[in-house]
This record gives structure tokens, sequence and C-alpha cells, in this order.
């Protein structure tokens, strides 16, 4: 990433990124997070509590963010293009399977959620939402998309993965996980068996698009409880012909 010509922009965009994902933060623990001395962040917070898009709790003098991101947020999702376009493949997938699906972009070495439908019948409590990000190495989705570089490129690559052990099951070694990828390969669709959160299993498929690269992937998630071979012989169909009707919506050309 190149350096930011504004560092003021900078700093502000990260105080908004930290209060996102805390309930509320106190100017001490804000300085602590973003390194800054409590003078400068207590200058951001005010700017921002002008634009009205933070607030200060009168009782706790913690500081969180208003609903105005959420408004600011909600019309850039509703006005893009590529979501508008997905967004009925996902709720059909979701309705065949009654499970939650997510669409994903590969952004530098995370996941970035796109967009999600949740399942009307099962609901169950999850780390995905929508404009956060998450690691590749761990989730369906994010293997998808790594299994198609090379096994050279996942070796240079897998520093940066930072690959920890989510749960007792997470892939932390690179041979197990070139293993993995090599069998994604194969299969044409990936899996995440409760390696990112325990009690949620996962299967996730990458979409290749007009310019014959590989950034977005589609995944189904349901609980352990309900993963039989039968219900994910069905899913992993359904993802297949998914993920192959998207590509299509996304001007993929095979080659023949």
């Amino acid at each position: 990433m190149s350096e930011n010509p504004i560092q003021s922009a900078e700093r502000l965009f990260g105080v908004l990124e930290a209060l996102a994902q805390e309930d509320s933060m106190s100017l001490t623990e804000l300085s602590e997070t973003l390194r800054l001395h409590k003078s400068t962040v207590h200058r951001l917070l005010k700017s921002l509590l002008c634009m009205g898009y933070a607030e200060q709790d009168p009782q706790t003098s913690h500081y969180r963010l208003t609903y105005k991101i959420l408004a600011l947020s909600s019309a850039c999702y509703s006005k893009n293009r590529l979501i508008n376009r997905v967004h009925p493949y996902l709720e059909s997938l979701s309705a065949q399977c009654h499970e939650t699906v997510h669409f994903v972009k590969k952004s530098g070495h995370r996941l970035l959620y796109l967009d999600k439908v949740e399942s009307h019948e099962y609901v169950y409590q999850m780390y995905s939402r929508i404009g956060i990000f998450n690691e590749l190495y761990c989730c369906a989705s994010g293997k998808a998309l790594l299994a198609v570089l090379s096994d050279e490129q996942i070796r240079e690559l897998w520093p940066s993965l930072h690959a920890e052990a989510r749960t007792p099951y997470t892939i932390t070694s690179l041979d197990a996980f070139l293993a993995e990828l090599q069998t994604v390969r194969e299969n044409g669709y990936a899996h995440d068996r409760q390696e990112s959160e325990m009690g949620l299993y996962s299967i996730g498929a990458a979409i290749p698009d007009f310019t014959g690269g590989t950034n977005y992937a589609v995944s189904i998630t349901a609980h352990i409880s309900r993963i039989t071979d039968i219900t994910l012989t069905r899913n992993i169909q359904l993802l297949k012909e998914t993920t192959s009707a998207l590509s299509q919506e996304l001007g993929y050309q095979s080659l023949r």
C-alpha cells in the first residue's frame, strides 16, 4: 500500500475503523489502539462529533459511531452495480439450500464480505457481516480464491497470511495447507470444517469473471449439526450451479 498523502485523513478513518470494531471506546483506548497521542485523537473525535458520525456517552464519556455511518454504507451498498447483479443469485441459492450464503472479494491478503443472505429457517450467530474482513486461509471461500494460485505463489504468500489457530481444526501448517488447496483444485470447491468458527461448516467456490481473473467467491454456511452426506452433496451441486451462472453473468469466457 502506498503512503497516504493526507495523514489527517488516514488518522480520521483510523478512528472510524477502530470505533466500528467496538460498541464504544474511551479516549485512552482509542489512543492506545491507534498509537496516537490523546490530544491528536481528541481533535479527530471532535471532528467526527461535529459531522455527526460519532457521539459521546454522557455517563461513561466513551465514544461510539452514530447511525449516520450506516446511512452512508447503505447508500454505497444500494448503488453498487455488482452487488445488484449478484444479490438475486444469492437469494435463490439461500432459498434452495435453506442456509446462509456469502459473496466475498479477495482484498489484499484478506477476504472482504460484500453481500450476505441469511437463512430464514436456521438462525445462528456468526462472525461474518457485510463490510468486514476475514482471513483467507481458514474460510472456504478464501481457500477457493487461493487455490487459483500456484504452490510457489502460496509459499511466497504464506508468511503474509499470518495463519494462526482460530479453532482446533484450523490448518496452520504450510504443507498441510498446500495439500488442502490441491484438493480444492481437483474438486472445484473448498471446505471450512469448523476452521474459522466452532460449530459452523462452510463450502465455497470461486467465480472467474470477464477479466479472466478470480477475485470473487460464494460460500454456503450451515451449523455443523445440519451437515449430512445428503445435504452436503446437494449444497455442493447448488453452489457449483450458482457460481457457474454468476461467472457467466460477470462475463467470463471459458477457453474451448
